[in-house]
C-alpha cells in the first residue's frame, strides 16, 4: 500500500514522523542541492536510524548526468553503513526532465531491491504497534476496542478447528441438513400428488394412495429425525454460534452491532484468503493428471477422479464466512420449532434469532432467502424475519426487484452499481443461492426496494442437474419479483434463448396465478459489454428479433401449458421494447485489476435504477406491495 504525504515535508513534521512510523520504505523527492541543508541530513539520518530503507528521487536538472552520478555516489559514502540502505533515482539532468515510463521503471526497481528480505506487516499492526504514532486509531476507541475482543474470541474458537471447519463451526449445515432438503423435495412432491383435484387420475388404484401416503409419514418421521439430530449437534457443537448469538445481541446500539458484524466479517475473509490459497493449490495438483487423460485406462482414471471430487469438497469445506453464520441461526431456528417440546426458552430463542436477522437486515446485509448449496429455502426461518420486519418498520410499501441471467454476466455487479450494496463479486460460481437486501427510498410511492440477487444460470457446478436447477430458480426469483432484470452479456441473445425459454415459462405458469391476484409484473433486458454510444439506435433491429423470439417461445409454451387465448409475450409480461432494453458499456477501462472503472458504466446502470423505479412507481397499485411479507 503506498501512502502519500501532499504538501512539503519540511513544514509538516508530525505528518511526515507519523507517515515515516508505519512505512517499509520512504520515497523522497528531493533537490540535489538539498544533500547540503543540514536539515535534511537529519531527516535522512533519523530514518535510517528507524530502520526503513530510502528512495531518493533526486531532481538534477541543473547538472550534467556525470556531475549528478559524482554528487550522489559521495552521498552515499558519507552515510557509511546506512549507505546499503539509501537507493538513488534521477529524474532530471542536463536541464531536462526523463520520460515517465523510464522514471517509473527506475523508482519500482529500486523499490523492489528495497524489499528484499522484507517481511509483509498488517496496517492494523503498523498502525498500533508505531513508537510514538501520532494517529487516532479507532482501536483505541472503547467501543470499537469491545467489539473487536468479541470477534477475537470467535476467531480463536473456529480457529482451533484446524480440520474439517464447517462440521465443528456450523454444524446444523452438514448431512442432516442435506438429507432433510433432499426428503422435503420428495415428500412435497407425493404432497402434490396426493391433493391435487384430480388424483383419480393420477393414482387410478386405493392401494396405491395409501402407499403413496405411507411414504409421505415415513418421509415426515425421517425428517423430524433429523430436526433432532441437529438439536443435538446443537448442544454438542454449538458454542461457536452460541458465543456469536450472545455477543450480537450484548451489543447496545447500531453502531455496536455495526462494529461487530464488520469486525467479523473482515476476520473471516481473512482466514478465507490465507486457508482457501492452500486448498486452491492442493485443488490444482488433483486437476493435472485431466492433462494426460487420453493415456490413461480406467483403473487409473476413476481414482483420479475421486481425488479430483475429494479436492473440489475440500474447497467448499474451507470457505466459511458470515453468511454460514447467519445460515446457522435460520437452521437453528427451524430446527427449534420443529421440537415436539416447544418450551418458553425455545421460543425466547426463536424469538431472539428472528430479531437478530432483522437487524442485521436493516444495517444493510443480505439475507439468503434460498441455501445455495442444497436449494432449498427455509420458509419457517424466512417467514417469522418478514414477519418482524413488518412489526419493526410498520405498515410499508416494498418493491421487490430481481435479476437473471447466466453465470459471471455481472449480475451482482449491476446491482452493487444500481443500488451501491455489496454483493459479493468475483469470477465463477460466486453467488450462491438467493439473497436479499432492503434499500430505503424516498421521493416515491414505496418505502423500501428489496433488492434480490441470484446464482448465475448455467453453472458449472450444476451441470448434472442443469436444466431442472435453472427452471426452478428462474421460476421462484421471478415469482417473487415486480420486476425482474434479465441480464446478458454481449448484444447477442443467442447464449441466453434457454434463459429466455425458462424465464418465459415462469412467467406463463405466474400468468395463472396473478390473474386471480391481479398483479402486474414486468421485465427489463440489459445488455452490459456493449461499448457503442449509439447501440441502442443501431440495434433496434435486434430488440425487434427479440420481441419476435419472445412472442414465439410464449406461443410454444402456451400451447404446452394448455393456454391457447396466449399468443404473445406482452400478454404474460408487461415489456416494451424500445423502453426496457437497456445497453451498457463495460465496467473496466483496460484490463483489471489496475484498470480503472468507467464512469459510463455507473451512469448507465443509474439511468437502468431511475427508469425502473419510475416506471414501476407510476404504473403499480401500491397496494399490492404489502404481499411481500405475507407471500410466505
Amino acid at each position: 500500500m503506498y501512502t502519500n504525504l501532499r504538501g512539503d515535508s519540511y513544514h509538516l513534521e508530525n505528518e511526515f514522523k507519523a507517515l515515516s512510523e508505519i512505512s517499509s520504505i520512504v520515497i523522497l523527492i528531493m533537490n540535489i542541492r538539498s544533500f547540503n541543508n543540514p536539515e535534511t541530513r537529519r531527516r535522512l539520518l533519523a530514518l535510517h536510524q528507524n530502520g526503513l530503507s530510502v528512495v531518493l528521487a533526486v531532481d538534477a536538472h541543473t547538472k550534467t548526468e556525470s556531475d549528478a552520478q559524482q554528487i550522489c555516489q559521495n552521498y552515499i559514502k558519507e552515510l557509511g553503513t546506512y549507505g546499503s540502505k539509501t537507493r538513488i533515482c534521477k529524474v532530471a539532468f542536463n536541464m531536462g526532465i526523463r520520460g515517465f515510463a523510464d522514471i517509473k521503471t527506475d523508482i519500482m526497481k529500486e523499490i523492489n531491491g528495497a524489499l528484499n528480505n522484507k517481511k509483509g506487516v498488517s496496517i492494523s499492526k503498523r498502525l498500533t504497534s508505531g513508537k510514538q504514532c501520532l494517529f487516532n486509531t479507532d482501536e483505541e476507541n472503547k467501543d470499537f476496542t469491545e467489539a473487536k475482543e468479541k470477534v477475537n474470541a470467535i476467531m480463536k474458537l473456529i480457529k482451533s478447528h484446524s480440520g474439517n471447519v464447517k462440521n465443528n463451526v456450523v454444524p446444523l449445515q452438514g448431512q442432516p441438513w442435506r438429507e432433510f432438503s433432499r426428503l422435503l423435495k420428495t415428500k412435497e412432491g407425493l404432497f402434490n400428488i396426493t391433493t391435487t383435484s384430480d388424483q383419480k387420475e393420477i393414482l387410478d388404484k386405493e392401494e396405491e394412495e395409501d402407499k403413496a401416503l405411507k411414504k409421505y409419514y415415513e418421509i415426515k418421521n425421517q425428517m423430524s429425525k433429523h430436526r433432532k439430530e441437529q438439536i443435538k449437534m446443537y448442544k454438542e457443537k454449538g458454542k461457536i454460534l452460541r458465543y456469536f448469538i450472545d455477543s450480537f445481541c450484548d451489543c447496545k446500539s447500531d453502531k455496536d452491532r455495526m462494529l461487530f458484524t464488520n469486525y467479523l466479517k473482515m476476520d473471516l475473509d481473512d482466514r478465507s484468503r490465507t486457508v482457501l490459497s492452500g486448498v486452491v493449490s492442493m485443488n490444482k495438483i488433483a486437476l493435472e493428471p485431466f492433462k494426460s487423460f487420453h493415456d490413461l485406462d480406467e483403473n487409473i482414471v476413476n481414482p483420479v477422479l475421486i481425488e479430483n471430487k475429494t479436492a473440489e469438497m475440500n474447497l467448499v469445506e474451507a470457505s466459511l464466512g458470515f453468511e454460514h453464520i447467519f445460515r446457522e441461526c435460520g437452521q437453528l431456528y427451524e430446527a427449534l420449532r420443529a421440537k415436539e417440546d416447544f418450551e418458553d426458552d425455545d421460543r425466547a430463542m426463536c424469538d431472539k434469532l428472528s430479531q437478530m436477522a432483522v437487524e442485521l437486515l436493516l444495517m444493510g446485509n443480505p439475507i439468503e432467502l434460498m441455501d445455495g448449496d442444497v436449494a432449498n429455502v427455509p420458509m419457517q426461518w424466512i417467514k417469522a424475519v418478514m414477519i418482524k420486519l413488518k412489526q419493526k418498520i410498520g405498515d410499508k410499501k416494498l418493491l421487490n426487484l430481481s435479476v437473471l441471467g447466466i453465470q459471471s454476466s455481472g449480475k451482482s455487479t449491476l446491482l452493487n452499481t444500481m443500488f451501491g450494496l455489496k454483493f459479493a463479486v468475483s469470477a465463477g460460481r460466486c453467488t450462491r443461492g438467493v439473497y436479499m437486501q432492503l434499500v430505503p427510498v424516498e421521493n416515491t410511492n414505496f418505502n423500501y426496494i428489496a433488492v434480490i440477487d441470484t446464482e448465475g444460470l448455467r453453472a458449472m457446478e450444476l451441470r448434472h442437474q442443469k436444466h431442472d436447477h435453472d427452471n426452478k430458480l428462474a421460476t421462484f426469483i421471478i415469482g417473487m419479483a415486480d420486476t425482474t432484470i434479465i441480464n446478458i452479456k454481449g448484444e447477442n441473445t443467442t447464449e441466453m434463448k434457454d434463459i429466455l425459454q425458462i424465464a418465459v415459462h415462469a412467467f406463463l405458469r405466474l400468468k395463472l396465478v396473478n390473474d386471480k391476484l391481479n398483479l402486474k409484473q414486468s421485465c427489463f433486458f440489459v445488455h452490459q459489454n456493449v461499448p457503442a454510444s449509439d447501440a441502442s439506435i443501431k440495434m433496434g433491429p435486434e430488440r425487434q428479433k427479440l420481441v419476435e423470439i419472445l412472442d414465439e417461445m410464449t406461443k410454444e409454451a402456451a400451447q404446452q401449458e394448455k393456454m391457447t387465448n396466449i399468443q404473445y409475450f406482452n400478454q404474460v409480461i408487461n415489456f416494451n421494447s424500445d423502453e426496457n432494453v437497456w445497453y451498457c458499456s463495460d465496467l473496466w477501462e483496460g484490463n483489471p485489476p489496475m484498470a480503472p472503472t468507467n464512469p459510463g458504466y455507473s451512469k448507465n446502470a443509474s439511468d437502468v435504477k431511475d427508469t425502473v423505479i419510475a416506471k414501476l412507481a407510476s404504473s403499480r397499485d401500491i397496494s399490492h406491495h404489502n404481499r411481500y411479507y405475507d407471500s410466505y
